[in-house]
Protein backbone atom coordinates (compact mmCIF):
# COMPACT_ATOMS: atom_id res chain seq x y z
CA UNK A 1 0.00 0.00 0.00
CA UNK A 2 1.70 2.97 -0.87
CA UNK A 3 2.24 5.77 1.88
CA UNK A 4 1.09 9.33 2.00
CA UNK A 5 2.66 11.53 -0.71
CA UNK A 6 2.94 8.18 -3.24
CA UNK A 7 0.45 6.81 -5.20
CA UNK A 8 0.44 2.98 -7.17
CA UNK A 9 -1.45 3.36 -10.35
CA UNK A 10 -2.04 -0.72 -11.01
CA UNK A 11 -2.66 -3.76 -8.28
CA UNK A 12 0.91 -5.77 -9.79
CA UNK A 13 3.48 -2.93 -8.84
CA UNK A 14 6.06 -3.91 -6.49
CA UNK A 15 6.65 -0.03 -5.52
CA UNK A 16 5.24 3.44 -5.06
CA UNK A 17 6.02 6.35 -7.35
CA UNK A 18 6.45 9.91 -5.60
CA UNK A 19 3.63 12.56 -6.36
CA UNK A 20 5.12 14.81 -8.51
CA UNK A 21 5.39 18.48 -7.86
CA UNK A 22 1.92 20.42 -8.42
CA UNK A 23 0.21 17.25 -6.73
CA UNK A 24 -0.19 15.49 -3.68
CA UNK A 25 -1.85 12.25 -1.81
CA UNK A 26 -3.29 13.33 0.93
CA UNK A 27 -3.93 9.65 2.79
CA UNK A 28 -1.88 6.12 2.05
CA UNK A 29 -3.25 3.78 -0.62
CA UNK A 30 -4.20 6.09 -3.47
CA UNK A 31 -4.26 5.08 -7.03
CA UNK A 32 -3.64 8.46 -8.03
CA UNK A 33 -2.15 11.82 -7.19
CA UNK A 34 -4.49 14.58 -6.55
CA UNK A 35 -4.09 18.00 -8.68
CA UNK A 36 -3.29 21.21 -5.74
CA UNK A 37 -6.58 23.08 -5.96
CA UNK A 38 -6.41 26.71 -7.32
CA UNK A 39 -4.69 29.18 -5.28
CA UNK A 40 -2.77 26.30 -3.73
CA UNK A 41 1.02 24.90 -4.56
CA UNK A 42 2.90 22.33 -4.13
CA UNK A 43 7.36 22.93 -5.02
CA UNK A 44 8.18 19.52 -3.86
CA UNK A 45 7.68 15.54 -4.42
CA UNK A 46 6.02 13.27 -2.61
CA UNK A 47 3.75 15.99 -1.08
CA UNK A 48 0.76 15.36 1.48
CA UNK A 49 -0.82 18.63 1.18
CA UNK A 50 -0.60 21.88 -1.16
CA UNK A 51 0.61 25.18 0.53
CA UNK A 52 -1.52 28.28 0.18
CA UNK A 53 -0.86 31.06 -2.29
CA UNK A 54 -1.10 34.15 0.10
CA UNK A 55 0.80 36.62 1.95
CA UNK A 56 -0.99 39.56 4.12
CA UNK A 57 -1.65 42.33 1.58
CA UNK A 58 -0.01 40.59 -1.61
CA UNK A 59 -2.25 39.02 -3.85
CA UNK A 60 -1.25 35.52 -5.05
CA UNK A 61 -2.96 33.54 -7.70
CA UNK A 62 -2.42 30.03 -9.06
CA UNK A 63 -3.85 27.50 -11.31
CA UNK A 64 -5.09 24.08 -10.43
CA UNK A 65 -1.97 21.58 -10.82
CA UNK A 66 0.13 24.46 -9.61
CA UNK A 67 4.03 24.17 -8.75
CA UNK A 68 4.19 28.02 -7.42
CA UNK A 69 1.94 30.91 -7.37
CA UNK A 70 1.97 34.25 -9.10
CA UNK A 71 2.11 37.68 -7.36
CA UNK A 72 0.52 40.61 -8.27
CA UNK A 73 1.44 44.29 -7.67
CA UNK A 74 -0.52 46.29 -5.56
CA UNK A 75 -2.21 48.05 -8.02
CA UNK A 76 -3.12 44.95 -10.16
CA UNK A 77 -5.32 41.67 -9.66
CA UNK A 78 -5.08 38.54 -11.68
CA UNK A 79 -8.35 37.69 -13.53
CA UNK A 80 -9.40 34.40 -13.23
CA UNK A 81 -8.95 33.21 -16.79
CA UNK A 82 -5.36 33.61 -16.76
CA UNK A 83 -3.10 30.43 -17.49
Amino acid sequence: MPAAGKFQNHSEATSCDACPPGKYARTAGLSECELCPEDQFSVNASSVLCSKCAEKGVEYKSTLGATFCDVCDRRYYMDDSFT
